[in-house]
């Protein structure tokens, strides 16, 4: 994580990808059957990692303990 980015900016960030991880996966049908596999599973994974990385670090730089 770039710590020399603001924390207004690594929060706006975070936003928009829960925005688009919500998007995925309310835009599927409630009938659709969808099966994930390890792989994607890792991967959604991964994405809430990113954006919880980007959350912790405008905390911590809003603490003042960068």
């Amino acid at each position: 994580m770039d710590s020399a980015r603001l924390p207004a900016d690594l929060l706006h960030e975070a936003a928009a990808r829960i925005r688009w991880q919500q998007r995925l996966l309310c835009s599927l049908p409630v009938d659709a059957q969808v099966d994930m596999d390890t792989q994607d599973a890792q991967g959604l994974y991964l994405a809430f990692e990113d954006i919880y990385q980007a959350i912790t670090e405008a905390a911590r730089q809003l603490e003042g303990t960068v």
